[in-house]
C-alpha cells in the first residue's frame, strides 16, 4: 500500500512539474514574440505615458492570468 501511495504521489509531483515547465515555455514565447513584434508598433506610437504593453511581460503575465481563470462555469487548472 504504501508503494502506491509514493508512486501516486510521484506522478503527482512529475504532472506538476511539466504543467509548470509547458507554462513557463508558453511564458517565454509570448515575452519573446512581444518583444519582436509588439513592442516596436508600440515604440512608433504617440506617447500617453507609460503603457504596460511595452513591458514584454505583461503580455505573458496577462495571458497567463486568463488562461489560469474559469470561464462559463468550467473549472480552472487549479480548481
Amino acid at each position: 500500500m504504501v508503494g502506491s501511495y509514493e508512486l501516486l504521489s510521484r506522478n503527482a509531483q512529475d504532472e506538476v512539474v511539466r504543467s509548470a515547465g509547458l507554462m513557463l515555455e508558453a511564458a517565454l514565447a509570448i515575452r519573446g514574440y512581444t518583444i519582436k513584434q509588439v513592442r516596436p508598433i508600440l515604440e512608433t506610437a504617440p506617447a500617453e505615458g507609460f503603457l504596460p504593453q511595452t513591458v514584454p511581460a505583461f503580455a505573458a503575465t496577462e495571458t497567463l492570468n486568463t488562461s489560469l481563470t474559469p470561464r462559463d462555469g468550467a473549472r480552472g487548472c487549479c480548481q
